[in-house]
């Protein structure tokens, strides 16, 4: 599914009335690109195929109208409309069916980029984790109570994965935390207080001005799960390559 840019230009001038430049960006399920006005402001595009579901990409757009009302909004991006009133595009080609969506675009460097990450700067994510679960506590959309293969709590899932690995002692490794998962997780698991979360709070996801979390995109692995996950996640990615990943992970938790 690749869109060439001359008809991504195409349909946005058919279907939201403004001239642009386009500017191809990495995706994995969907198509995204950076688009230019005339006066110089950047949108963001994104392409899904019709296997992405109509009602997930519903939800995407509830749960940012809804963090649109919070104190938080500048940190998130908003979708725009079509001319014809329409958030979610429908677009037909070659027989198949494409959903498109405009979203305003956040100015900012990706956490993997930022070549100094300070105590401050991990306590802030942390922070900035809490603050938008919290402003979820009374969102819901049932296209979220999905099982999903990113969300921790199917950890398990993996295990029929596992004669994948070649490597010996990496295969005891997987093999030892999936039956830590199996036997201290699992059992206690349905106790957790559960939540409608973002769930990729990664690398390329937060973005990031000095020590400060200006935004976070990509809501497209969010689900419905055990809130504690959400943590996890942001302190999975936070670890990577740092010389002490628990202490950071432990600032983390902190904010």
């Amino acid at each position: 599914m690749v869109f060439e840019h001359s008809e991504v230009r195409a349909l946005i001038l058919r279907e939201y009335g403004f001239g642009v430049s386009v500017n191809a960006l990495a995706g994995y399920d969907e198509q995204n690109v950076r688009l230019t006005n005339a006066e110089g402001k950047n949108f963001l595009l994104k392409i899904a195929p019709e296997r992405a579901g109509l009602p997930f990409l519903e939800a995407q757009i509830a749960i940012l109208q809804h963090l649109a009302g919070t104190a938080m909004a500048p940190h998130f991006q908003q979708c725009i409309r079509s001319k014809d009133g329409e958030y979610i595009v429908k677009v037909e080609r070659d027989g198949q069916v494409y959903y498109m969506r405009l979203f305003t675009f956040i100015e900012g460097h990706f956490w993997v980029d930022q070549s100094i990450r300070s105590h401050r700067l991990h306590m802030e994510l942390g922070s900035f984790v809490g603050q938008m679960d919290k402003l979820l506590g009374d969102f819901s959309h049932p296209a979220m109570h999905r099982h999903y293969t990113w969300d921790i709590s199917t950890a398990l899932d993996n295990l029929h994965e596992i004669d994948a690995i070649r490597d010996p002692e990496l295969k005891r490794i997987a093999g030892y935390f999936l039956l830590q998962f199996q036997t201290e997780v699992m059992p206690v698991l349905y106790t957790l207080r559960h939540a409608y979360v973002h769930n990729d709070a990664n690398d390329y996801n937060v973005l990031v001005e000095g020590d400060r979390i200006i935004g976070l995109i990509d809501f497209g692995d969010m689900v419905h799960t055990a809130l504690i996950n959400n943590l996890a996640v942001a302190c999975t990615y936070a670890m990577l390559g740092e010389e002490d990943p628990l202490a950071v992970a432990a600032s983390v938790v902190k904010g």
